[in-house]
């Protein structure tokens, strides 16, 4: 009767321990894809936030531009010149109020997006004060003037400097300037300039800038949309591997991938190699192990200091914000806003340690500050992304944060599965960051604004491309957990619920045999009654 009332077969763990335990479990899943639908939706709503504003910011730039093109004709006078760009200024102020202010359920979208001008700032930790080149051919450097120079560079003992910025577009693949056999002993002083776009392919040897650096120094330096792929060992943006290396006052942003000993500024810092005031953002992969948001092995009293790191970093094993290992060296005074990704020894500092840590901030997002700890360590403290780009809190644990300088990407995570694991989360990241300084004064600073205003479409454009790809996820994810809750349902359908017609025909047996037994019980009574009547005994 109770199983045909309730409509379920399993009504207590009485009834069915084994299938109890299993209609439980399948419950809690149940819960848990409910809420992760509700997690993927919330997700779908807020790319679609980010991708309408996005759309807005793509229109106003793009008026910008028309009214740019049109300001490259010389039959406009200075009022009208004028004219123009006071509704170009108008639409940068809108430009970066979008940007500044777009939210969802209360929390920034674009957090560190940026649409002023970089002319004005440095991106370097410390400030550097260019030497022009007659001061520098003093000073007895060889002046870099190209992408073809910096190739071409043979004696490796040699004291070089950069005369400007230098774009690599040019070279598909760059060749990492020394070898293990012949490695760079010499300086290159970036002198505050930058260059961009590094490619290297590689798949023997030490991949980056530098393939291997031994007691040479480079120094205010920046490396911008570094791509650097290697199927080999030893990758980073300024070297793949040194030894008795200095790396001081150098950025690089970009990607970075390999096998083993990865990192985001070197690959591999061995024997009193130093890295100070540099940082990196962007990523950093390495399929096998030893990856860092800066270097992926640090060895041999080599120390790391006043540096950061921001991205993701992903590795196998041995994967840290800062570095991979930390192997009988220093890492102090430095902090990680990256992401971590990977199967085993994972840190927002270091995967592996067994040297000494001292006063480092980490990412909080990540579980560990070292994923296996063999040294020393203190003054260790996990804060958000969002604390450690806020200058007050970084200046209460000594560290000063500049607005120019790029600390990596705020990602936000959407957990659309039910596990624990990195397979559950969705990542996006919604930072932009592009230069629009416009001058339509006169024709020619008109036309030289073009290819700045096509840069920054370019950038909107991929980045409406990446929250494309993330919105189609999503999606595609909402639609495997219906799937999911869908046969699950099925399957606690089939352990608890009650055959109706299977009940039903039981009950009626039971009903007859219970009226059966009934009868059977009432004759019996009666069956001495009915046998003296019959006698006719009278008393």
């Amino acid at each position: 009767m109770k199983r045909m009332s309730t409509g379920s077969r399993i009504n207590s763990a009485q009834d069915d321990a084994a299938g109890y335990a299993v209609s439980q479990y399948i419950g809690v899943q149940l819960s848990s894809y409910g809420m992760a639908k509700d997690n993927t939706e919330m997700g779908v709503s807020y790319v679609n936030t980010a991708g309408s504003t996005l759309d807005i910011v793509s229109s106003h730039i793009q008026r910008i531009r028309n009214l740019a093109e049109e300001a490259c004709n010389g039959t406009y006078t200075d009022d009208s010149r004028k004219a123009m760009q006071a509704e170009v200024d108008q639409r940068i102020t809108e430009v970066n109020r979008l940007l500044s202010t777009t939210e969802f359920n209360g929390k920034k979208l674009f957090q560190n997006a940026s649409s002023t001008s970089s002319t004005s700032v440095s991106k370097f930790t410390d400030s550097v004060s260019s030497m022009s080149d007659a001061d520098a051919v003093a000073a007895g450097y060889i002046v870099i003037n190209n992408a073809s120079d910096l190739q071409n560079i043979t004696d490796m003992s040699g004291k070089y400097i950069l005369s400007d910025n230098i774009d690599l577009s040019t070279i598909s693949n760059f060749t990492g300037i020394g070898t293990s056999g012949n490695p760079f002993t010499g300086e290159l002083n970036g002198n505050g300039y930058v260059i961009s776009n590094l490619s290297v392919s590689s798949s023997s040897g030490a991949s980056g800038l530098f393939g291997y650096i031994d007691s040479g120094t480079v120094k205010n330096l920046g490396l911008e949309d570094v791509d650097i792929n290697s199927t080999s060992d030893y990758a980073g943006s300024i070297a793949g591997y040194s030894t008795n290396a200095t790396i001081d006052n150098c950025y690089a942003k970009g990607d970075v991938s390999a096998n083993s000993d990865v990192g985001g500024l070197v690959g591999y810092a061995s024997t009193n190699s130093h890295i100070s005031d540099s940082y990196f953002s962007g990523g950093v992969k390495g399929s096998d192990s030893n990856t860092g948001g800066i270097a992926g092995v640090l060895d041999s009293g080599s120390t790391i200091s006043n540096s950061h790191s921001g991205g993701v970093v992903s590795g196998e094993t041995s994967a840290g914000g800062i570095v991979g290992s930390n192997q009988s060296s220093t890492i102090m005074n430095s902090y990680s806003t990256a992401y971590l990704h990977g199967s085993s020894s994972l840190g927002g500092i270091a995967g592996v340690n067994s040297g000494t840590i001292n006063n480092v901030l980490y990412n909080s997002d990540n579980d560990l500050s070292i994923g296996s700890d063999s040294g020393t360590s203190s003054s260790i403290v996990a804060l958000t992304n969002t604390q450690m780009r806020d200058s007050a809190t970084m200046s209460g644990y000594g560290f000063i944060v500049s607005d120019s300088i790029d600390t990596g990407p705020v990602m936000t995570n959407f957990q659309v599965g039910i596990s624990s694991q990195n397979s559950s989360v969705i990542s996006i990241d919604t930072s932009l960051e592009f230069s629009l300084d416009v001058d339509l004064s006169h024709s020619d600073t008109a036309r030289d604004a073009l290819g700045e205003i096509d840069d920054a479409l370019s950038k909107i454009t991929a980045k409406q491309s990446e929250l494309g790809v993330i919105y189609n996820r999503l999606q595609t994810n909402s639609e495997n957990i219906d799937t999911y809750t869908d046969n699950l349902t099925a399957s606690v359908s089939v352990l608890k619920d009650t055959d109706v017609a299977e009940a039903s025909s039981d009950y009626i047996k039971q009903k007859i045999l219970q009226q059966s037994a009934s009868v059977l019980l009432t004759t019996a009574n009666q069956s001495p009654s009915i046998a003296l009547s019959l006698i006719n005994i009278k008393v």
